[in-house]
């Protein structure tokens, strides 16, 4: 089920982010509320090793506070937006997914930003290297083969 609310949040997140290239708060906080919530409830009713689940979702979102001090010392070079988002997605991915989320969408994105250069200058001799992209865009791209995968594998372990 988590990957099913994932899915929502990385599709409005990223498509806010693309049209209007910032994310409304209120979707940080409904989605957040609901990623913490959720991992309490895996955390309290698993059998075994809750505690590692409770423990990964925390070191997930470490990742998007790194981001966030990053965004400070960069003076915005990194959006404040950019880190809210993966310190959400790290408490429904863990870890390992949510930094496999950030390392595709970097790729991504930097595969398009050359593109885009290049373009530029090829076609009208213009450096458009301080042009700003939204990156949350390019999470969708990985996100959304993540999850299609995760949500195949659940659908194959019910026997279907």
């Amino acid at each position: 089920m988590e990957w099913l609310v994932f899915g929502a949040f990385l599709l409005i997140s990223s498509g806010e982010d693309l049209r209007r290239k910032a994310v409304d708060v209120r979707v940080y906080l409904i989605f957040g509320l609901f990623a913490v919530g959720l991992a309490g409830w895996r955390a309290v009713s698993a059998s075994s090793g809750g505690w590692e689940l409770a423990v990964d979702a925390c070191i997930g979102a470490a990742l998007g506070a790194g981001l966030l001090a990053v965004s400070r010392v960069s003076a915005g070079g990194v959006g404040v937006g950019d880190g809210l988002f993966f310190c959400i997605s790290g408490v429904y991915l863990g870890f390992w997914n949510n930094l496999l989320l950030l390392v595709l969408s970097s790729l991504c994105c930097g595969l398009f930003c050359l593109g885009y250069y290049v373009w530029g200058r090829l076609r009208q001799g213009r450096n458009w290297g301080k042009k700003t992209v939204p990156f949350l865009a390019f999470t969708a791209i990985p996100g959304i083969w993540m999850t299609a995968e995760a949500v195949g594998r659940m659908w194959e372990a019910r026997g279907g």
